[in-house]
């Protein structure tokens, strides 16, 4: 991961926040034991959910929201989801899940291209938050 990447995605590991070179976009990220949710939004509309697991307890906390999340909008939206209606919990951790939400169709895909480089970078950034020691 650059870190010039990290740098920007570093701060919004702890609670989320407007991402800063892609404002109005913003994330809300909660976390678990072992595992953490983020949401991007564009005003009132999530683009994307992904649940993110690094140890078993956290796989077993976040992984089923996450596969309700995916089939509930499979079964309301199936001409926008995959061609199968199966979510397969990877077995490897730790492992990134992500959900695109419907609400994503309305906007260019120039507008979000940047969305997978950036939630693959916010992960890096839990993660690395979750393996150091607390901040006083």
């Amino acid at each position: 991961m650059a870190p010039e990447a990290l740098a920007v995605c570093a701060p919004l590991a702890d609670h989320g926040g407007v991402i800063p070179p892609c404002a109005p976009f913003r994330v809300e990220v909660t976390h678990g034991l072992g595992c953490s949710v983020f949401t991007v939004w564009r005003g009132r509309e999530p683009l994307v959910t992904c649940g993110l697991a690094w140890t078993p307890e956290g796989a077993a906390e976040a992984w089923p929201g996450i596969e309700e999340l995916y089939l509930g909008l499979s079964d309301r939206a199936p001409q926008l989801m995959a061609a199968t209606k199966t979510a397969d919990q990877p077995t490897a951790l730790p492992w990134l899940a992500v959900v695109i939400m419907p609400s994503i169709h309305t906007l260019r895909p120039e507008d979000v291209g940047w969305l997978g480089d950036f939630e693959r970078c916010l992960a890096w950034a839990i993660l690395e938050r979750a393996s150091s020691p607390p901040r006083l």
